[in-house]
């Protein structure tokens, strides 16, 4: 995945994401921009907007915000289920969630 840095909050994918999960392919396209995991600053000590492990299930919960291709709540849900398979540990996956579902 090529990404360029806009500024410290935002990336812009400078290619086609193409993530295959379960039988779903989620398409995100080149140029889209993405605050990568919406995380207050309080917390910044347990997680970065752009870790690794969670950089690619926030950018498909991103492109789902933003196209409104589901409901807000399933966009949440399958951001939870597409951290568990990206392996993101319970605890950082549930708060990541917890987050999401409060702002």
């Amino acid at each position: 995945m090529k990404l360029q840095r806009k500024n410290k909050k935002v990336i812009t994918l400078l290619e086609p994401l193409v993530l295959k999960v379960e039988g779903i392919t989620f398409t995100i396209p080149k140029g889209f921009q993405t605050d990568g995991a919406s995380i207050p600053e309080i917390f910044g000590w347990f997680g970065k907007p752009f870790d690794k492990d969670t950089l690619e299930p926030a950018i498909v919960h991103d492109m789902l915000y933003q196209y409104k291709f589901l409901s807000r709540a399933t966009a949440d849900y399958l951001f939870l289920d597409l951290m568990k398979i990206y392996e993101v540990k319970f605890i950082k996956r549930w708060a990541y969630f917890i987050v999401v579902r409060l702002l």
